[in-house]
């Protein structure tokens, strides 16, 4: 399924929507930057290597750290933290 990538008008953060079809060119919804709702403009359609999660850190965000399987480290952390 295509994706396209849409960009906040006020503070340029992106956002990324898998549609059989791009939506229309500005669209109102929820930054998560601003907090508040702001228009997003039609910046491109998505691309697999930048716009896409990795398997890796889907799996990072997922997995519990009190399980004791994992070590920690300062990359896990950073992932944490976003």
């Amino acid at each position: 399924m295509p994706s396209f990538v849409y960009g906040c008008e006020e503070c340029a953060t992106e956002l990324r929507f898998l549609v059989s079809f791009a939506l229309d060119e500005n669209i109102g919804i929820h930054c998560p930057k601003c907090n508040d709702v702001k228009k997003f403009k039609l910046e491109r359609e998505g691309n697999v290597g930048e716009d896409w999660y990795s398997n890796i850190l889907i799996k990072n965000k997922k997995r519990r750290d009190e399980d004791g399987l994992y070590k920690k480290s300062p990359e896990r952390e950073q992932i944490l933290a976003s």
